[in-house]
């Protein structure tokens, strides 16, 4: 059964033993290896900081959901939230510190939690961007019917063209070994069976 208590802690106010106020990772190599240990990690699969960070985060609260919901909320990007709000990762840096913003996560939030309680600028944000979603293939008037930003970013997410054309890039890749060249045109189908550019699959 899930800790339920995991989903209500302020990750970024927690004060944490092995980060420090930069996120970054502060903890001895004895105390790294026996949390390895401990809790069974693959050492030979801990190569990036999320894969240590995850290491970290179980010898900080000694709960697999404490750690896994502490890692999405600190590790939330602001290309991820880009997606949500058809926004350059730049331009929604911008956005939120218009806002006193300066951690993505935290931001989203806001805008969830606001709901229909935003300034001029923010209603007319999300009026534009519900009226692209509305002009976007496959999304109808009743997709967007409750009205709230909550769904209104989940959809934009699914539906985002930068998240699609990068899923597409990762998938080249992935599929070729090698990144999309200049003469390969992304999101275009070669017409195999399970091409990976099938741009419905990247949709999903």
């Amino acid at each position: 059964m899930m800790n339920a208590k995991a989903k209500t802690i302020d990750y970024f106010s927690h004060p944490y033993k092995y980060l420090d106020k930069n996120l970054k990772i502060s903890i001895t190599n004895n105390e790294f290896q026996n949390t390895i240990i401990k809790y069974n990690f693959f050492s030979d699969r801990i190569e990036k900081y999320n894969d240590s960070l995850n290491v970290v985060l179980m010898a900080e609260f000694n709960d697999w959901d404490h750690a896994r919901f502490a890692k999405m909320r600190l590790t939330y990007s602001w290309l991820r939230l880009g997606y949500h709000l058809w926004l350059s990762e730049n331009d929604t840096k911008k956005m939120a510190k218009k806002y006193g913003y300066t951690q993505p996560y935290l931001f989203k939030e806001f805008l969830i939690k606001s709901g229909n309680s935003h300034d001029v600028y923010l209603d007319n944000f999300f009026s534009d961007l519900r009226s692209n979603l509305l002009k976007t293939e496959g999304v109808k008037e009743g997709d967007l019917k409750s009205g709230s930003v909550d769904d209104l970013l989940n959809i934009a997410l699914v539906k985002s063209p930068d998240r699609i054309k990068d899923w597409q890039k990762l998938a080249y890749e992935r599929e070729h070994g090698v990144q999309p060249g200049k003469d390969i045109k992304v999101g275009v189908s070669c017409g195999k069976k399970n091409c990976c550019q099938d741009s419905k699959t990247a949709t999903q």
